[in-house]
Parts: C-alpha cells; sequence; structure tokens
C-alpha cells in the first residue's frame, strides 16, 4: 500500500508540474499580444486637503491634489451626491490641461474663479481624474455658467469612451478616484 501512494503520489506531482508548465505557457501566449496592444498606465494620486474619504459639512470649502507619474493632459468629472457629472477641468474658463509629473496640482488652484464650497444635495460624491498622454476627446455636456460643463452621459458610458480612446490612441492612460462624504449643516 506504502509503494502504491509513493507511485501514485510521483505520478500526480509530474501531473501537477505538467499541467502547471500548460497553463504557465497558455498564460503567457494570451498575455503577450495584450501587453503589447494595450497601452501603458499612469498612475494618479489625488486626495482631498484632508485626506481621503473625508466627511464635509455644508458651507465647507474643499481642495483637491493631483499628481502624476508621467506628463499627460488631465480630464476632471465631479460626481455629486444625485449623480450628476460636471466636468471641471478642462473648462470653458482654463483650458489648460497638460500637467507635469512628479508634483502635486491644486484643484482649484490659487488664480482659480471657483472654489469647491459644500452645498445640496448632501451625500457620496466622488472626483475623477482621467490621464492620458494625448488631449482627451470632448465630452457631450451644457457648459454652466462658471464655465464648468454638465455632462450628460452616464459615468460607465464615459468611462468607456475614455478608455476606448486610450487604447486607440496606443499610448498611456490612468484612471483614479476619490470619495467624499457631505451633510447638511447641523441645525
Amino acid at each position: 500500500m506504502v509503494k502504491f501512494f509513493v507511485v501514485m503520489f510521483t505520478y500526480m506531482a509530474t501531473l501537477v508540474a505538467a499541467l502547471a508548465s500548460l497553463i504557465l505557457i497558455c498564460a503567457q501566449a494570451q498575455a503577450t499580444p495584450e501587453n503589447n496592444a494595450h497601452q501603458q498606465h499612469i498612475n494618479i494620486d489625488i486626495t482631498s486637503h484632508l485626506g481621503d474619504k473625508q466627511t464635509y459639512t455644508e458651507g465647507d470649502i474643499i481642495s483637491f491634489y493631483l499628481s502624476l507619474d508621467r506628463d499627460a493632459f488631465i480630464l476632471v468629472i465631479y460626481q455629486d451626491a444625485a449623480g450628476n457629472l460636471t466636468q471641471i477641468i478642462p473648462n470653458k474658463l482654463s483650458s489648460n490641461n497638460f500637467f507635469q509629473a512628479g508634483d502635486f496640482f491644486t484643484v482649484p488652484n490659487a488664480d482659480s474663479p471657483f472654489k469647491f464650497v459644500v452645498s445640496k444635495p448632501f451625500g457620496t460624491e466622488y472626483l475623477w481624474a482621467f490621464a492620458n498622454d494625448k488631449s482627451f476627446p470632448t465630452l457631450k455636456g451644457i457648459t454652466l455658467k462658471n464655465g464648468f460643463i454638465l455632462l450628460k452621459d452616464k459615468l460607465n458610458n464615459i468611462k468607456e469612451t475614455l478608455h476606448t480612446f486610450g487604447k486607440e490612441s496606443d499610448g498611456y492612460f490612468g484612471q483614479a478616484s476619490t470619495t467624499i462624504i457631505t451633510l447638511s449643516a447641523p441645525p
């Protein structure tokens, strides 16, 4: 019985090793074309002036900080608690959306004609940042008085459009988001 167990164990170990080698070969065969076909990644760090996943109260002013690991064009979208999507960068007042790697930059910067002031609707909100080594396509939306663009499409469709653009441009692409919780002021 022991001899059978040893022989069977040796046979099983050989079979498992062969299967693992086959899986590795198949995985490498599949991964190589995909790696060559996809764009390189851009790392984006994004946070608020108080850090990630913070809670803010009505009337608070929020600043965001972004950093890239390579020079890139960025597109920044704010998603409020009601699900409205507003394109912050680029906007009609400031079309500069090319930023250099390495330094944190502030949104809004000190010279911006706007500030992020917490107001209705309250709840979970997000700031999305997308980066590409080529300028992004124009997204469909309505220009607001403050120069921002109220986007017409759903977030998933926008993300798909931007990812597809990144793949087609055969360059560098990245995305990141941070979560903000907003509350009404206490009575």
